[in-house]
């Protein structure tokens, strides 16, 4: 019994093994503490990790300057930078299966679409995909946009819970941004109400004027990302606004789809 103990811990420590063997002993690390219920003292993650106790001291040191680990009174916990690098992680699969599904049906669009994550009353710009039509927006990727920006903020309201939605527009007044604003806090969630009831928001130069845009919005994980187009008003009816709205809603049930089947974290349930 105990030769094979020796010879497992011979071998996951060797050089050889690994080009990087540093790296790997660190991950194991990570995983020994984002495992434990509490915090976990160096001796408790040498051996679950497979590491000499003064190994896995040293590793533990760099990984709190690095912010990865962060010590307590009874041993170490993940650190703040992770959860950071988990955030990014995730907007990056989350733009890349936004892309990959806004590249499939560009040209049912055949609008300016965006698809960005929620941050307080801001929302960053992860990816976009241009119009057919030459509709000049100084909304970049990496840039912000107000959450209550016309159909954004209706869209986002409809993963809350009809109280959370009137304790939310009670501290967040909606913007008069044109006079198409819509300001009555009744009115805005009678539209909200029709936007959870289509699966889609829509506005009519209620941001900006002369543009229309429509917007659905994706609860995953911890966050809320929504998928918008904008396009000009003139040029976009009835019939196809109800179009780009229905396109956005499948579009977003697909990117949930894409995201379950790779195996990405549950979605936050909207109440």
């Amino acid at each position: 019994m105990f030769s094979m103990q020796n010879v497992a811990f011979r071998d996951v420590n060797s050089p050889a093994r690994l080009p990087a063997p540093a790296i790997a002993r660190a991950a194991r690390i990570l995983d020994v503490v984002a495992a434990a219920e509490s915090p976990v003292g160096v001796s408790q993650i040498a051996r679950q990790a497979l590491l000499s106790k003064s190994s896995a001291h040293a590793l533990v040191t760099a990984l709190v300057a690095e912010g990865l680990l962060t010590p307590s009174l009874k041993g170490y916990r993940l650190g703040g930078r992770l959860a950071h690098l988990g955030a990014r992680a995730r907007d990056q699969r989350m733009q890349t299966v936004a892309e990959r599904v806004l590249a499939g049906m560009s040209a049912q669009l055949a609008e300016t679409a965006l698809f960005g994550r929620v941050e307080g009353t801001r929302v960053h710009i992860l990816a976009r995909t241009e119009s057919e039509r030459s509709l000049s927006l100084s909304a970049p990727v990496g840039s912000t946009v107000p959450l209550m920006a016309g159909a954004l903020g209706k869209a986002y309201l409809t993963t809350l819970s009809k109280s959370e939605a009137r304790s939310f527009l009670s501290s967040h007044q909606p913007h008069r941004y044109t006079e198409r604003s819509v300001t009555d806090v009744a009115s805005y969630l009678r539209e909200v109400q029709t936007a959870s009831e289509q699966g889609f928001a829509s506005e009519r130069g209620e941001y900006l004027p002369g543009i229309a845009a429509v917007a659905s919005a994706i609860p995953w994980s911890a966050s809320t990302y929504l998928l918008w187009a904008v396009g000009i008003d003139a040029t976009i009816d009835d019939s196809r606004m109800e179009s780009l709205g229905s396109a956005l809603r499948d579009a977003a049930a697909e990117i949930r789809r894409q995201l379950e089947n790779e195996g990405e974290p549950a979605e936050r349930n909207a109440s």
